[in-house]
């Protein structure tokens, strides 16, 4: 058959799983409690496994597929027999949707759900973020038409039953991978209005409290994701109620869970479990910071605003505390590349706002507490150097050292050197920094900008600049979709730099050239063609 022949050797699949500890992201899979998911994959049995149903084996591939997918660097690949396990990585996946998952009956089953949320992990540990979604949103619809939705209802959902159990985890992480892919890439989860059942305060008898946090969590992010879409925040009360949501639900977990984990390389359930908190950790401080991101520079000029501003500074803080942990215990054999991305997200924010505070009069409140920001930044630029220096595979964490060091260089500014940058990321849009020699006073209306840090489709609501006829902008205006005036976000830095974050609207006067221009396009670099930003 042709998914058996793709099997490796026995020798190999024991190297595979002697060297990697990609079974400890299982844990994150719907029922880690149940004994028989491991005994599936560690170790791996292929003379049984051979002579198992289809879908035992495509699993048994993408479970593979995961561990080469988590292969240390320095692995010597030549004690493989097989051929390049990059390679082999995309021939596994292409297999299984060939073969499992293209059967309608196979894909709505346990089993069938079982490869779709593995193949979406998969996706996500490399962030081919798309591909997740899609992924994901394959295994919502395969859950809806299975009825797992069902077992969430009043009737069910205090059921001890292996199958209602199981029912519950399986919906629970198909809609957390809707979650959050869908925050990622700005699009509506699909999950509904209850996808949990009515009451949100209700905890699972069976689950673990991991999983009672993935049920709540799941419910904001969804609710996050409303307020990007549709506009829904003028006055920023739902900017409010989503922290009030997040703060109950962290005060509510135990102080072990909120502390950072202490990981370490041993191969035990103990460690995988530490490792699974820090990333729910991670995606916590993610999405609160995700929450204030669209007003933290207006806090400049808005008062009202300083709350959001530092929230965001704290939150983005602690996933960058959290990142080091992953990367200081030196765990290659365990890498999951979407952290690397919020670590780079919370340092160019941390970063952005240090610019802003460092430039501006009177100086900014709590400076020790900015300069220890750009300790912190430093401590993970120079992580994500090593970590890009040890694989070619390691786009984001190299684009990131590239982007983060050239606008560290805005940071501590030289009045008599002019200086200019631009780039493109996600969740900001395009970003250009200029630092001019000549007085405020003295510069051209061109360079006097109106600022709004803010992305279609991402974090908050796309603002349309309007230009005078002289080319300069109106700083005083901010126009919705809706075509009505609002007040308009205005950083202007004391020390002649000029910051604007816009959706590509740059005055024609600003010529970049091109070592003057960054897009980092590492998490799309794969498979999305057009982020929408």
């Amino acid at each position: 058959r042709a998914l058996v022949s793709l099997l490796p050797t026995q020798h190999d699949a024991n190297l595979l799983y002697e060297h990697t500890n990609a079974w400890a992201l299982e844990i994150c899979l719907p029922y880690p409690d149940l004994p028989s998911r491991d005994e599936q994959l560690c170790p791996f049995d292929l003379n049984t496994i051979t002579q198992s149903e289809l879908t035992v084996i495509g699993r048994t591939l993408l479970g593979l597929a995961l561990y080469m997918q988590q292969l240390s660097p320095d692995f010597d690949i030549n004690r493989l027999q097989m051929a390049d396990p990059g390679s082999l990585v995309h021939s596994y996946i292409e297999a299984v949707n060939s073969h499992v998952l293209s059967d309608e009956a196979i894909m709505c089953s346990l089993d069938g759900l079982d490869c779709m949320l593995l193949l979406g992990m998969i996706h996500i540990n490399d962030a081919n973020i798309q591909r997740a979604w899609m992924t994901f949103r394959r295994a919502l619809d395969a859950s809806r038409l299975m009825g797992l939705y069902k077992s969430y209802a009043k009737s069910k959902r205090d059921s001890m039953s292996k199958e209602m159990i199981t029912h519950r985890r399986m919906w629970l992480a198909t809609v957390m991978g809707s979650c959050y892919t869908s925050l990622l890439l700005g699009l509506e989860c699909g999950i509904g209005s209850q996808p949990f059942g009515p009451d949100d305060g209700w905890n699972d008898p069976a689950a673990s409290v991991t999983a009672n946090f993935q049920r709540k969590v799941c419910s904001i992010v969804d609710k996050l994701i409303q307020r990007n879409l549709f506009k829904l925040d003028e006055g920023y009360w739902h900017a409010q109620a989503l922290d009030e949501a997040l703060d109950e639900l962290y005060n509510s977990m135990p102080s072990t869970w909120q502390a950072i984990p202490v990981l370490t390389r041993d191969r035990s359930i103990e460690s995988a479990r530490r490792f699974d908190d820090i990333l729910h950790q991670l995606w916590f401080f993610q999405i609160r910071a995700f929450t204030y991101l669209p007003y933290i520079f207006r806090a400049a000029t808005e008062k009202r605003l300083e709350y959001c501003k530092s929230a965001c500074q704290e939150s983005s803080r602690e996933v960058l505390r959290r990142y080091l942990v992953t990367r200081q215990v030196e765990n290659t054999q365990l890498h999951c590349r979407v952290i690397d991305f919020a670590a780079f997200v919370s340092a160019l924010t941390l970063l952005l706002l240090f610019i802003q505070s460092s430039n501006s009069v009177p100086a900014a409140a709590n400076p020790r507490g900015n300069s220890d920001d750009m300790v912190l930044i430093k401590e993970v630029v120079q992580s994500m150097k090593t970590l890009a220096e040890s694989n070619k595979r390691e786009t984001i964490s190299r684009q990131g050292v590239d982007v983060l060091s050239a606008l560290s260089t805005f940071a501590y500014p030289s009045p008599a050197t002019p200086r200019k940058l631009r780039l493109t990321v996600p969740y900001f849009g395009t970003i250009a920094v200029i630092m001019d020699s000549k007085p405020a006073s003295e510069m051209q209306p061109a360079s006097v900008l109106s600022t709004s840090l803010t992305t279609e489709n991402a974090i908050a609501e796309q603002p349309v600049e309007r230009f005078s006829e002289q080319g300069g902008p109106m700083p005083h205006e901010r126009f919705g979709g809706d075509g009505i005036a609002s007040r308009s976000v205005n950083l202007t830095f004391a020390n002649e730099p000029f910051f604007q974050a816009d959706s590509f609207q740059i005055p024609p006067s600003w010529n970049f050239t091109d070592a003057e221009t960054l897009v980092f396009d590492g998490i799309w670099d794969s498979d999305i063609m057009d982020w929408n930003i």
